[in-house]
């Protein structure tokens, strides 16, 4: 089974309202999570976390698998990964393919309304680019497409895929 990802780098401050507002997370969306405060010395799930800003005041991960989750189109089971430093970290947020294949290709309005939800946060959230493409998506031949501004037209990046 293959997944495709979507990663991206975010400013730690940013990360309270991207979550909230930019993903539309909520207790009632996610089925399980993982988190370990530096800060108490344990481990902790969404529903107990106050604020990621404080929780990544210390460098630290945390797992979070939605039941679903609208990012331009429903997905079902999405995993979001959360590696945070003092400043920044980056976000993976991966999810199986079949959610974006039909009869084994993939599907592009689907593929165009995913990248766009993706882009309408870049300004927002002052994410500088993001790579979308098979896990691992940090590994380039794994990337299918790389948008490095809100400005980019993906419809055109979606045809070369």
């Amino acid at each position: 089974m293959e997944y495709f990802d979507v990663q991206f780098n975010l400013n730690t401050t940013e990360l309270d309202d991207f979550l909230s507002n930019g993903l539309r997370l909520s207790k009632e969306l996610v089925a399980t999570s993982h988190f370990y405060s530096n800060l108490t010395e344990q481990d902790i799930e969404f529903h107990d976390v106050n604020s990621f800003i404080n929780l990544f005041q210390t460098s630290g991960t945390g797992t979070i698998s939605t039941k679903e989750i609208n990012l331009g189109i429903e997905l079902s089971s999405v995993t979001v990964v959360l590696s945070f430093g003092q400043s920044n970290g980056k976000i993976d947020i991966s999810f199986n393919e079949c959610e974006l294949l039909e009869s084994g290709k993939l599907n592009k309005v689907k593929c165009l309304s995913l990248l766009g939800f993706f882009q309408d946060l870049m300004s927002e959230y002052n994410i500088t680019n993001f790579r979308f493409g098979y896990e691992p998506v940090h590994q380039d031949d794994m990337c299918l497409v790389i948008i490095k501004d809100a400005q980019s037209d993906i419809s055109k990046l979606i045809q070369q895929i």
